[in-house]
């Protein structure tokens, strides 16, 4: 009878143990942690969405730029010409 008690409590004793390990490595996992913690392990983390979308123009005229974000159901933004050939029109997302 004494057998098998110490055999249970070693049971207990290595479960618990397990349930520890595996409890402690999965909140340091940082595929698991919420926010960008995956850059302090040395993961290279996606990049944020960009802010605004571009759309080739042959030139970029204010009036059109404006339109055009309006039919895609976005806000204008600005006609991107400076030193960009073709021209941009971007619309914020």
């Amino acid at each position: 009878m004494a057998l098998v008690m110490s055999e249970i409590r070693r049971i207990i004793y290595f479960t618990s143990v397990i349930f520890l390990v595996v409890t402690i490595m999965s909140s340091s996992c940082p595929t698991c942690q919420a926010g960008n913690s995956c850059s302090k392990f040395g993961h290279r983390c996606s990049p944020p969405p960009p802010s605004e979308t571009c759309y080739t123009e042959p030139s970029c005229d204010p009036l059109r730029c404006y339109r055009k974000c309006q039919s895609l159901h976005k806000e204008y933004s600005r006609c991107k010409s400076i030193n960009v050939n073709p021209h941009e029109c971007c619309c914020n997302n």
